[in-house]
């Protein structure tokens, strides 16, 4: 291997350093690490999910190598998901292949390239520096045989990510591409990547200090935005709900301004059932006193509409909430299990109306526009166009009243169209709010759903058992959306 594949720390000057070889590396302690066995899934998953800002994946594969007493080994890869395979209910088996080929690496060994980089990236953290970024070429370069065994033919570039947690270091997060990057990535890299690090930091950090909830933790791991930089985060209290809401103030790189995140606010619906909603709140509001609801499609979850929402946030200046409805997460289910099943039939009825309500509750003197992304759309529609005989079959006197809660719907790549009542800011940005939903795969199996009549489809989809095959493909929640056309914007 070449000296200079990981060059000294340039930060630091000084004949009386210690040398970057001298540096020992201790075990990771016992408590950490048996916490980061139920989160570092989280890790890998995060990275393949990363993209570039021509919305390009950033790493085909990701590799989580942990400290191990006296070694470093591989102990958790992703890649996206081979949407066949799942489809076919075979599961990930080339990750579960790739990870049981794994060996340990002795720390000590010279052509241990994990080790270079943590001795250099302790010097870094010791001295009050995030640790370096390292761009590996590991196509061309000698690596341990443990790792090269590892390597297929389109592994040839890597990017090495130091983590520390506690101010001990635990290992380095691995992200791989075939083609390497250019500058400008590179740079779009360092910051997504940084932010990366001060999220994995803060939230492993934070739960093993509190709860040590480890589905909390993938889950805000792999929600969190990369292309911002999270400032504090807190766990605060809302009356009549038990879980603690998770707020984050960030500083978006993109858009140079602060903004809150609240996530999740628990919503009880039917038959133990709720609804979860999650919030941004920019730093400076404007005055229209309008509050934006966004709900995904059929089989998405709310985090589909993030870019959008964050743009509407941002720039415009409308607090906005994303909804995922019953089954989306665990958090919607009823906490003692799955009794019934459910229908659309709910997601109207019940599901909607109940945020509707909320929503006012806390928001008492804001007009409410709702923004819906393909069935995220009908639901609302329907919901307004049957609302007398909804309230006569609920024999529910409470039941909102969408002339007075609802300002306007705008439907985007839904069946037909419903008139916003009053224009205003950022409107032509959700007439392209389709762009700013990103692109993903459509499983095979979905196709035979979504081109059916939506009669057909309403009455021969078992949504619970579908959403329980979602829930349980993979111990952290994925994301799931439809590939989405360039279809004209009905509003």
């Amino acid at each position: 291997m070449k000296k200079t594949l990981i060059k000294p720390s340039a930060r630091i000057h000084s004949e009386f350093m210690v040398n970057q070889e001298e540096i020992f590396i201790f075990p990771v302690p016992n408590s950490i690490y048996k916490f980061l066995e139920q989160v570092w899934s989280s890790f890998v998953n995060k990275m393949v999910a990363l993209r570039l800002s021509d919305e390009q994946p950033m790493f085909h594969y990701s590799m989580f190598e942990v400290i191990q007493n006296t070694d470093t080994k591989v102990v958790a890869s992703s890649t996206f998901f081979k949407l066949r395979e799942i489809a076919d209910k075979k599961g990930d088996k080339s990750v579960e292949e790739f990870n049981s080929k794994a060996k340990p690496t002795p720390i000590g060994d010279e052509l241990n390239i994990t080790t270079k980089i943590l001795q250099k990236a302790i010097i870094d953290f010791t001295a009050g520096h995030r640790p370096e970024i390292e761009f590996l070429n590991i196509r061309d370069e000698k690596m341990h045989e443990n790792m090269e065994s590892l390597r297929t033919p389109t592994m040839n570039y890597a990017v090495g990510l130091p983590l520390f947690v506690k101010d001990n270091p635990i290992g380095v997060l691995w992200g791989i591409r075939k083609d390497p990057l250019n500058h400008l990535q590179r740079r779009e890299v360092i910051r997504q990547l940084s932010s990366l690090f001060e999220v994995i930091e803060f939230v492993v950090a934070k739960e093993l200090d509190g709860n040590q909830d480890a589905y909390m933790a993938r889950k805000n791991i792999e929600k969190s935005d990369s292309n911002s930089m999270s400032r504090y985060l807190f766990y605060t209290k809302i009356p009549h709900q038990q879980e603690p809401v998770t707020s984050i103030i960030f500083r978006s790189h993109s858009y140079k301004k602060n903004y809150r995140l609240d996530a999740s606010f628990i919503v009880p619906t039917t038959n133990g059932y709720s609804v979860s909603l999650k919030r941004f709140i920019p730093e400076k509001q404007n005055d229209t006193n309008i509050v934006l609801l966004m709900i995904p499609g059929f089989f998405c979850r709310r985090s589909v509409m993030d870019k959008l929402a964050r743009e509407m946030c941002l720039s415009y200046g409308y607090k906005v909430f994303s909804m995922d409805m019953r089954g989306r997460s665990r958090q919607t289910l009823p906490p003692h299990g799955i009794r019934d099943g459910w229908t659309v039939d709910d997601y109207v009825q019940d599901d909607f109306p109940a945020v509707l309500k909320w929503i006012k509750e806390h928001h008492p003197d804001d007009r409410l526009v709702v923004v819906g992304h393909s069935m995220g759309g009908m639901i609302p529609r329907f919901y307004t166009s049957s609302y007398n005989i909804i309230r006569r079959i609920k024999r529910d006197a409470t039941l909102p009243d969408p002339e007075k809660y609802i300002e306007g719907i705008v439907s985007i790549t839904s069946p037909n169209y419903i008139t916003l009542k009053s224009n205003f800011m950022g409107f032509d940005t959700l007439k392209k709010g389709v762009n700013m939903i990103p692109p993903n795969f459509l499983l095979d199996f979905l196709i035979n759903f979504t081109t059916t009549s939506v009669h057909t489809a309403f009455t021969t989809i078992d949504l619970n058992k579908f959403f329980k095959f979602l829930l349980n493909m993979h111990s952290s929640l994925r994301q799931f959306s439809f590939t989405i056309g360039t279809k004209v914007v009905n509003i």
